[in-house]
């Protein structure tokens, strides 16, 4: 697997999670109900390495 094999996909994202798959991408689910609640949310509290 590449560096870019793998995303993080909020819980309940479950049709972008199905498109993301099915361009052979490595879905990873991850519960952010209260994550999201504070700035940043999602791409800010995964702290990306490689951005493109």
């Amino acid at each position: 697997m590449t560096a870019l094999g793998a995303v993080i996909v909020a819980a309940g994202s479950d049709r972008i999670a199905a498109r993301l798959a099915a361009r052979g991408l490595e879905v990873l689910t991850v519960d952010y109900s209260e994550v999201t609640r504070i700035p940043g949310s999602l791409r800010c509290t995964t702290l990306p390495l490689t951005r493109a």
